[in-house]
């Protein structure tokens, strides 16, 4: 990979958009106003996946068609990858086709991608996350989900996706060195309607050769989950027309919402440690944190 006078590039691959409701138009378009380049590997799909790309109308956006190798361990990174390597920017930012961003972090972003241009130890940036859970208006941010993730990466020999789900990255099988953003990604993949989260699911342990859930019971269980949050901002401007139009999206009881003794301890530990080391107690990271950008301000 030789990086040309560009900046950033944007990169992303989809299958299936339209048949289980991936928001990838509005994915793009979040992110289209601060990449110079948006790279898009469109998949063999079963339905209109190609022609919903094809119709955002910017010169920025680059697709690419690929074959459909079929449900194989390691196929997201496969397909992560060949996007990566298509990348002409200094910096390449991913987002997955269900993850959208926040215009209100446009700006902050860009700032710090020219501000560490030419920090050559800086190999990537973080961003956190707001799992939206059943509806638009429940959250969750916390263990055993992604909290604070690289999804941008300098464009560097050796980077490649770690692990079979591609949610992260690492350079030459090592862990990257990176700069904390303060600044959330939302995640968008489990506030789908019911009649298609469940075969979404179905397709997605397929690539993960995972044993499929029988009943939509099996994963949207909200006596585990809990400790959802209510969403009391604004979603991405470019959400809120499928955000309005939403029907038959999962209704929660309110005993689950309830935060559990367990939680705030947790949260206490990990607040102090924090504050003593710089990490929360008990929760992995696959990067090396050498700094964090200014804070972002009200989110």
């Amino acid at each position: 990979m030789k990086p040309e006078k560009i900046l950033v590039s944007g990169f992303t691959f989809v299958r299936n958009a339209v048949k289980y409701d991936f928001p990838i138009k509005e994915s793009i378009l979040s992110l289209l106003p601060i990449v110079d380049e948006y790279i898009v590997v469109v998949v063999d799909s079963e339905d209109e996946t190609l022609e919903v790309v094809e119709s955002i109308r910017s010169s920025k956006i680059r697709i690419f068609k690929e074959r459909w190798i079929g449900y194989k361990k390691g196929s997201l990174a496969y397909y992560t990858e060949i996007a990566l390597k298509k990348c002409r920017g200094i910096w390449c930012f991913y987002l997955q086709a269900d993850e959208v961003l926040h215009e209100k972090y446009h700006d902050y972003i860009k700032e710090a991608l020219i501000y560490f241009k030419d920090a050559k130890s800086v190999e990537g940036f973080t961003l956190r996350y707001k799992h939206f859970w059943g509806n638009y208006y429940l959250y969750y941010e916390g263990a055993g989900w992604v909290k604070n993730e690289i999804r941008i990466v300098r464009n560097l020999p050796g980077v490649k996706p770690w692990n079979p789900g591609a949610n992260s990255f690492r350079i030459n099988g090592r862990k990257m060195r990176v700069i904390e953003l303060d600044a959330y990604i939302y995640h968008y993949g489990w506030a789908r309607d019911p009649d298609v989260l469940l075969p979404k699911i179905r397709e997605h342990r397929k690539w993960h050769e995972d044993k499929e859930p029988s009943s939509l019971g099996e994963i949207i269980n909200f006596k585990k989950i809990k400790n959802l949050n209510f969403f009391k901002g604004k979603h991405p401007e470019v959400m809120l027309d499928k955000v309005k139009n939403a029907k038959n999206l999962i209704e929660v009881k309110k005993e689950y919402l309830k935060k559990s003794f367990d939680f705030y301890l947790r949260e206490l530990f990990a607040v102090f440690s924090w504050a003593i080391t710089g990490r929360r107690m008990g929760e992995y990271e696959n990067f090396v944190r050498i700094g964090r950008w200014k804070k972002f301000g009200k989110h």
